[in-house]
């Protein structure tokens, strides 16, 4: 049923946002240096200095690559700066303003977060050709990166992948999906693997009127429903709820062009003898749907 999923990737730009697990490391500032003037830290950590002196300081890095603040940071007395390490690595700073040797001079060395994939998808029930976003984010943020996206359809054991997808800004990455049966969806990169995501899917049924007391019922998805039935339900305004009026037995299925290979109609006519202005809607129970679909409703009509 793989091969029945269509996935086109598009990439969707996010606000970096640090890792959950992020902590803040103090520095203090004196009129002897910073201290600690050595710090050790993992990526997404934040490094905040503290003056303590009577003068101002500045905290200047060699390399502003991977550093998170304005640079240079100028902070008065009496005042705190941070900055967030965005990128593993070894980093060296200073204040270029204060000539006391190797004192006011200090290095941060950020070592690389374990890797994560976040995952999610909204919504979470279409209706058969329909879409769903499916999103993530990765947690090292880089862009560039290439994540496999994983579906198990309904009825497969395990998951296939179906397409790949860009990180962008802030290592996020979306995909439109159309599920053609209740399916599971996730992401990897390397090793890692996000949590999953069921995306379910409702048989797409349609309620026309042909004539006095005559109607048809078509049921759209990714096989037959031959043999199955459908209840026509038509709304009691004073009861405040649909009620049931009959079953109606599904009995020609013919295959039909779609986005989706496989796609089956399955259809009949019959009648009912209602009076005028009623509304009416058909419902195909999860008993009648079968295990990869979930229960559905037609449109309404007045009758």
């Amino acid at each position: 049923m793989t091969t029945a999923l269509a996935a086109a990737v598009t990439v969707a730009v996010a606000v970096a946002v640090a890792s959950s697990g992020a902590s803040t490391t103090n520095v203090a500032i004196t009129n002897q240096g910073f201290n600690p003037s050595s710090v050790r830290l993992a990526q997404f950590d934040t490094v905040r200095w503290t003056n303590n002196d009577s003068a101002s300081h500045t905290v200047a890095f060699v390399s502003t690559d991977g550093i998170s603040c304005t640079q240079p940071l100028v902070i008065a007395t009496g005042q705190s700066g941070s900055c967030q390490i965005t990128k593993a690595g070894k980093y060296s700073y200073s204040d270029p303003a204060v000539q006391k040797g190797k004192n006011f001079r200090g290095t941060i060395d950020a070592s690389a977060a374990p890797l994560s994939l976040t995952f999610a998808a909204a919504p979470l029930r279409v209706t058969y050709l329909g879409r769903t976003t499916v999103s993530g984010n990765l947690s090292s943020q880089t862009a560039g990166e290439t994540v496999s996206v994983l579906a198990q359809p309904c009825g497969q054991t395990t998951p296939a992948k179906v397409a790949s997808a860009t990180t962008a800004a802030g290592g996020a990455f979306s995909f439109a999906a159309q599920p053609s049966v209740n399916t599971t969806y996730g992401a990897s990169y390397r090793s890692v693997n996000s949590p999953t995501t069921q995306v379910n899917v409702r048989p797409r049924i349609s309620l026309t009127k042909t004539a006095l007391n005559r109607y048809r019922v078509r049921v759209t998805a990714a096989q037959s429903f031959k043999g199955r039935f459908v209840a026509l339900q038509r709304y009691n305004s004073t009861l405040v709820r649909w009620v049931f009026v009959r079953s109606v037995a599904l009995r020609v299925a013919v295959p039909v062009a779609s986005t989706l290979p496989g796609t089956m109609t399955t259809s009949s006519t019959f009648t009912a003898k209602l009076r005028r202005g009623l509304r009416l809607r058909l419902v195909m129970s999860k008993a009648q749907v079968g295990g990869c679909y979930i229960a559905g409703t037609s449109n309404t009509i007045r009758n």
